[in-house]
């Protein structure tokens, strides 16, 4: 049970969050979507679940480039990270409650030391002509696909750690995004441009 008192914000696709259109995050998941699909039927069962991982991953990467963020892969966890090096998002597969405020999501894949340090708040020196110390801030980009309502359910929420069985399962904030919805459009077996940046009309902020 969660004993944390959690603080839950619901999105708009018009939303901004941690300084990113919310655009592109349900962009990222539907490309996701796309990877999932264009799995042959003899791929391996776990192929279609591991392309789709690494593909919201490189999505995200990209569309959020133009807004000045980075990429990382340290420790072999892929994560991307706001322009002040204070925000770092991952992506995670989370049960059937992400997405859900009334409930309580967790993740779904038991996590080692790579993913506990990952989680752990940070202080990093960040700047070279004017160098400042700040505390990263780890984010989960938390994801469920659900078969039966054909939408995927995602929210960006700040994990307290792992729990003694290795999931994520607590959260202080969670930031519910929009559905995105399976059947309309059908998500093509096309490949999505991603060095192509989406139009999103929202101001360029860069004070994260």
């Amino acid at each position: 049970m969660n004993q944390t008192q959690t603080e839950i914000e619901t999105l708009s696709s018009a939303s901004t969050v941690y300084g990113l259109p919310v655009e592109i995050f349900t962009a990222a998941i539907r490309t996701r979507e796309i990877a999932r699909k264009s799995c042959s039927k003899y791929a391996s069962p776990i192929r279609p679940g591991t392309d789709a991982y690494f593909e919201v991953i490189e999505a995200l990467a990209a569309l959020s480039e133009p807004y000045g963020w980075t990429q990382t892969h340290q420790d072999l966890i892929s994560r991307i990270v706001s322009p002040c090096g204070r925000y770092r998002i991952m992506a995670s597969q989370g049960t059937h409650q992400t997405g859900m405020p009334g409930l309580n999501p967790r993740s779904t894949r038991k996590r080692g030391a790579a993913t506990a340090n990952a989680l752990s708040r940070q202080t990093v020196i960040v700047g070279t002509e004017e160098p400042s110390v700040i505390e990263t801030i780890p984010i989960v980009l938390l994801m469920y696909r659900d078969p039966h309502l054909k939408v995927v359910r995602s929210e960006l929420s700040l994990p307290i750690g792992l729990g003694s069985d290795g999931h994520m399962n607590e959260w202080s904030i969670r930031k519910i995004l929009p559905e995105v919805d399976l059947t309309h459009p059908t998500p093509s077996n096309d490949k999505v441009d991603k060095e192509a940046p989406i139009k999103i009309d929202v101001a360029l902020k860069r004070q994260y």
